[in-house]
C-alpha cells in the first residue's frame, strides 16, 4: 500500500488544506480560500477537464501536501497542465509527498493530452532529489516533466 493517497480536495478538507496554504505563503486569505474550494468542487465534472485542487493525505488521513493544477496552451510546449501551487508539509517524507503528487498530476496530464506539466516555485533540496529521478524533468524557477501521451 502507498503511503500517501492523492485524491480532490473535499468540503472536509477546506479548513486543513488552508492551514497548509497559509504556511506555504501562497497568499489567500482563508474566506477565498473557502470560496475557491467551493467553486472547484461544484464545478468538478461539469466541463470535462477542469481546474482542481487535489491533497496528498497520509494513512491517517492527514494532509501531507496540496496542489492546484489547470490545463492552459504554452507557446512553446503546446498544451500543458500547469501546478501553479505545490505545496508540501511533511518534514519527514517531503520526497515521497513529492513524488505522490507529481504522480497524480502525470496521470492527470496524459488523460487530457498535455505533453507536459510544470510545477512553480519548488523549494529545498527535494525537488532537486525528486527531479534526478524523474525521467525528462527540467528544473528553473520550478519542475517540468515531459509526459508521453
Amino acid at each position: 500500500m502507498a503511503a500517501y493517497t492523492v485524491r480532490p480536495i473535499s468540503e472536509a478538507d477546506i479548513l486543513p488544506s488552508q492551514l497548509l496554504v497559509e504556511a506555504g505563503g501562497v497568499g489567500i486569505a482563508a474566506d477565498e480560500w473557502r470560496i475557491f474550494v467551493r467553486r472547484i468542487i461544484e464545478w468538478r465534472g461539469a466541463t470535462g477537464l477542469h481546474d482542481e485542487v487535489h491533497v496528498a493525505v497520509d494513512r491517517g488521513g492527514v494532509i501531507k501536501g496540496l496542489m492546484f493544477s489547470q490545463a492552459i496552451q504554452s507557446l512553446l510546449f503546446g498544451r500543458t497542465l500547469d501546478a501553479p501551487v505545490f505545496l508540501t508539509a511533511s518534514a519527514i517524507d517531503e520526497d515521497g509527498v513529492i513524488v505522490a503528487l507529481v504522480e497524480k498530476l502525470s496521470e492527470r496530464a496524459r488523460a487530457s493530452g498535455c505533453r507536459q506539466t510544470r510545477i512553480w516555485a519548488p523549494g529545498g533540496e527535494a525537488w532537486r532529489r525528486v527531479a534526478e529521478r524523474i525521467e525528462g524533468a527540467v528544473t528553473f524557477a520550478g519542475l517540468c516533466v515531459n509526459i508521453a501521451v
